[in-house]
């Protein structure tokens, strides 16, 4: 592995291991300040969403000053700064506000990061899969610990975010030591060309997996679900858990699966897989058939969000790939808040309705990029 695949994935993982003991609990403290189903939507919809939209202004600048590590740096910063924030917040008005605080520093880091990624490795659907592994390794344990602190120490969920908080200041030390990547020299000026830049593949890519992204209901959605169900505050947290474990250790088989048989190919059955478990999710009556809607859940994750990237790396070019991330982010960023409060209004109305729709879209969004899939992003 590329050192600087294996010093993001270690940033990731901690970073991570922070960020998911806060979301695990999100959804039970936006329910404990008396937030809905509108709530949710528009706080899980909005701190996709502000992230997503800045990612194109890094995206770009990173492209234009050929310096990617600074914006990582800063947004992993920013995002600790504003976690603090969140931990303070007594109105889900608040909630809302502190996450779209922090989600500023995520929109700052993630397209230079992917375009680092994706100029480190020789494999796209491999790096990509190993990070979001490590990702969600922290993720999986962020989810126990975030059990730990409730069940065994009683913890309010304010003080739990706020302990979380603190643990993401460690990620920052393993940035300072990546190296920027060798992009290469167009000799082309970037600003001039970033509309030709635009590949037809790249433009219908953007559109399928747009319409995969407003059927991405937020995980908040099916906590509540479960919590529902099961009427306990633990059992939607371990759920959680297994969630992020099966996203873990799927990522990289995923990823290589990507490389070897086409990403349109493993891509669609992501997209169709999560649609099969928002529709099973429409059945769950019982803490089993939750755990097979949690299980398929984190199997069309772990597809997902790694190959996307990638497919996004094959099809720009090198001089572009912090754009194109950054395009990328704000077109999915922008459907999955339409989509989220949309669905928080359609929550309120029948959860089940609500899950038999997005099902339906997420299915359809499969099946047309199995049809469509753009040739030029076969492998990496």
């Amino acid at each position: 592995m590329n050192r600087n695949i294996v010093l993001l994935s270690l940033v990731s993982f901690l970073n991570d291991l922070s960020s998911e003991i806060i979301l695990a609990v999100l959804p039970l403290f936006i329910v404990e300040l008396g937030g809905g189903g509108i709530s949710i939507g528009l706080i899980g919809g909005a701190r996709e969403a502000i992230a997503n939209l800045l990612k194109v202004f890094s995206g770009y600048m990173s492209d234009r000053l050929k310096r990617k590590k600074p914006f990582v740096f800063a947004g992993y910063f920013v995002s600790s700064v504003f976690k603090l924030l969140l931990g303070f917040s007594k109105t889900p008005i608040q909630i809302l506000i502190a996450i779209s605080l922090e989600r500023i520093g995520k929109g700052i880091r993630t397209a230079p990061r992917d375009a680092i990624i994706s100029l480190s490795g020789k494999r796209a659907g491999k790096s990509f899969g190993i990070h979001r592994a490590f990702d969600t390794l922290g993720a999986f344990f962020g989810s126990l610990i975030a059990i730990y602190l409730i069940k065994n120490l009683n913890l309010p969920y304010g003080n739990v975010i706020l302990l979380a908080a603190t643990l993401s200041i460690i990620a920052l030390f393993p940035v300072l030591f990546v190296k920027e990547p060798e992009e290469g020299n167009s000799g082309k000026r970037l600003v001039k060309t970033a509309e030709t830049q635009i590949s037809r593949e790249l433009k219908q890519f953007l559109i399928i997996s747009a319409l995969f992204s407003f059927s991405n209901l937020s995980y908040m959605f099916l906590i509540v679900k479960a919590q529902t169900i099961s009427g306990s505050n633990i059992i939607p947290l371990i759920l959680y858990a297994v969630f992020n474990l099966v996203y873990a250790l799927f990522s990289i088989p995923a990823g290589i699966a990507s490389d070897k048989f086409g990403r349109g190919t493993v891509l669609s059955l992501g997209y169709i897989l999560f649609g099969v478990s928002l529709l099973t999710a429409i059945f769950s009556n019982s803490i089993p058939v939750l755990v097979i809607v949690f299980l398929l859940y984190g199997l069309s994750m772990a597809i997902v969000n790694g190959i996307q990237r990638a497919f996004v790396a094959d099809l720009s070019e090198k001089t572009f790939r912090g754009s194109a991330f950054g395009l990328f982010h704000a077109v999915t960023g922008f459907t999955i808040l339409l989509g989220n409060i949309l669905a928080g209004f359609l929550w309120n109305l029948s959860a089940d309705i609500t899950l038999l729709v997005y099902g339906i879209i997420s299915l359809l969004s499969g099946l047309l990029l199995a049809l469509k899939s753009p040739s030029r992003a076969r492998t990496a």
